[in-house]
């Protein structure tokens, strides 16, 4: 009861946040950015729908390169459950986390600890692309383009060192190496050490940890061209390391709000740039929220329409139906 008001309370608490970012862009202090925004071009908007798109499929992309190793799933069907899952994570209680978690385990018959484990290891490769994507904003003084470069190295150094830690606990020789390490015989063999140790087999895998990387990287780039274009038809000027900055903050505040995204992501990015001293006076700060409302706007209309093909493509008439598989070992629909 206490977590379920403390969700309510955070959810409503985002609700309020959007009305306020609403009522500041809505404001006649903001008319100049309005009036800006109504000559966007048909070009600037398709590309703000075209990039939201991207990221839907990217995201797919990256569940299903993470668990091929283990179970073949479609990839249509991967990208089809994130439009899902992405639509639903406007809502409180991570909702959407529950339903791309219920529609894996009926549809496709992945085990309950399989879905877990899968779920760590994208978390946990979001997290060594994404950290040191921060070492933009240490550039020293007078480095110029190159630094990216360094960023590319940080990137590859991070996920070396993850790929072969898992790699290291893989398989049969895993085993033997977690036994040495002090692992008790009677968990070798019990299914839920097998699920647990699949994670190993996920993040062990070159071909999926590389891949995954480089649609983790293109989205969050994605996300700083969203903002890089939004900003451009507001009239507010960005570097390219600001807009992917206040990209990474909209991202990353969106995963791991408990209490749904609607108004935390906008109010952090803008946070985030305002503290950044990226917009300094209020009508920079402004015109820069509007800016951001327009990138959720795109977002949100992107994942309304392609959350309703993905229903009819995952047949949900059929996944209310479906029963639920604990410790399944079905291997999905086939590549």
């Amino acid at each position: 009861m206490v977590r379920a008001t403390v969700q309510l309370a955070g959810f409503t608490g985002g609700v309020l946040l959007m009305a306020w970012c609403v009522r500041v862009v809505m404001s006649e202090d903001n008319r100049a950015a309005l009036e800006r925004l109504a000559e966007a071009t048909a070009g600037e908007v398709s590309a703000l729908l075209g990039l939201a798109v991207a990221s839907i499929v990217l995201n797919g992309f990256i569940f299903w390169a993470a668990i091929r190793p283990l179970h073949r799933l479609r990839l249509a069907d991967t990208v089809a459950v994130n439009a899902i899952a992405t639509l639903l994570s406007y809502l409180p209680f991570k909702i959407s986390v529950i339903a791309r978690w219920l529609i894996h385990n009926r549809r496709d018959g992945v085990p309950n600890l399989t879905i877990g484990m899968w779920f760590v290891v994208v978390a946990v490769l979001t997290i060594v692309t994404i950290a040191p994507m921060w070492l933009v904003f240490v550039r020293p003084p007078g480095v110029g383009h190159g630094w990216w470069f360094v960023v590319a190295l940080g990137i590859a150094a991070a996920h070396i060192v993850a790929w072969r830690s898992a790699r290291y606990f893989r398989g049969e020789k895993g085993v033997a190496r977690l036994s040495r390490l002090g692992l008790p015989a009677g968990v070798i063999g019990t299914e839920w050490f097998v699920r647990l140790h699949g994670g190993a087999t996920m993040g062990g895998d070159g071909h999926a940890v590389w891949s995954t990387t480089v649609a983790r990287a293109l989205d969050i780039l994605s996300f700083g061209l969203r903002f890089w274009i939004a900003a451009g038809i507001i009239g507010v000027d960005l570097t390219g390391e600001e807009a992917v900055m206040i990209g990474m903050s909209y991202f990353l505040i969106g995963v791991v709000s408990p209490f749904g995204t609607v108004g935390t992501r906008e109010a952090g990015a803008l946070a985030m740039a305002v503290g950044a001293g990226v917009v300094t006076v209020e009508a920079e700060q402004d015109a820069l929220l509007t800016g951001i409302l327009l990138v959720t706007a795109a977002e949100a209309a992107v994942g309304l329409v392609s959350a309703g093909f993905a229903l009819a493509w995952l047949r949900a008439d059929r996944l209310l139906v479906a029963r639920f598989r604990p410790g399944s070992d079905g291997a999905g629909a086939g590549s």
